[in-house]
């Protein structure tokens, strides 16, 4: 089956090996950082949730590890949804979610969302992306909130198509003027270190900034919102093939 593979929102760190000049996607005089190992990740991202705290650079081994299989955070944000959605922008939400995002360290949601039905809700849905990551839910919330076909998404994908520039170039001017990325699923993007005598993060004695670009396209049609079902199963139960398989 050909399928589209959901972006990533990990926490990720990238590790590098080589160095070349791009005067294609980069400003003048400015190194393209090294290029990913086979065992690097090749977003500059890279999953850090789950990790024991002792864990260090350069440690091997294992450690134990209890996979939740309803945590409460999800009964919060289940929850949440549900009455923002019926109810409205209510105090009750609003405390809940702030509630949840000082057990990491967040910022408190600006006080708008108290009565504003349709920005809270953004905020609850971008803390469900971030609060599940790598559980085993992205893959099936965009699909189930048809995000990669719906106008809103379509529309920004139309403003990255509109840009001007290198794929590269597009990465980092789309996310300056407008944010967060295209939820459509047509392209991957990542960060990278460059070597910039300005940057702020000192390594080696050099020192670097972060810098957005541009991997690779990918292909979401409206058929892989389904799967296809085997060939076997529809004959032995008579039924049609889901639609444009």
């Amino acid at each position: 089956m050909t399928t589209a593979t959901p972006m990533s929102t990990a926490t990720r760190v990238s590790t590098a090996t080589s160095s070349t000049t791009d005067p294609c996607s980069r400003a003048s005089g400015s190194t393209r950082p090294p290029e990913p190992t086979a065992n690097s990740t090749s977003t500059g991202y890279f999953t850090r949730k789950y990790f024991d705290g002792y864990y260090t650079k350069g440690m091997s081994g294992n450690w134990n590890f209890d996979a939740p299989l309803i945590r409460l955070a999800t009964i919060y944000l289940v929850y949440a949804e549900a009455v923002t959605r019926s109810k409205g922008a209510t105090p009750e939400v609003y405390n809940l979610m702030n509630e949840l995002r000082a057990r990491s360290f967040m910022a408190p949601i600006p006080p708008a969302a108290q009565t504003n039905k349709e920005l809270l809700l953004d905020y609850i849905l971008r803390e469900r992306r971030v609060e599940l990551y790598h559980e085993k839910s992205r893959f099936f919330s965009t699909r189930f909130y048809l995000e990669p076909t719906s106008p809103e998404e379509l529309a920004k994908d139309a403003q990255w198509s509109s840009i001007q520039g290198t794929n590269d170039q597009k990465a980092q001017l789309y996310f300056d003027k407008y944010g967060a990325y295209p939820k459509t699923q047509h392209r991957i993007c990542g960060m990278r270190p460059v070597e910039d005598p300005n940057g702020k993060i000192s390594v080696g004695g050099k020192t670097y900034r972060m810098e957005r670009f541009w991997k690779e396209d990918r292909v979401f049609l409206e058929k892989h919102y389904l799967f296809p079902i085997p060939t076997e199963e529809l004959q032995r139960a008579n039924i049609p093939q889901n639609p444009n398989w």
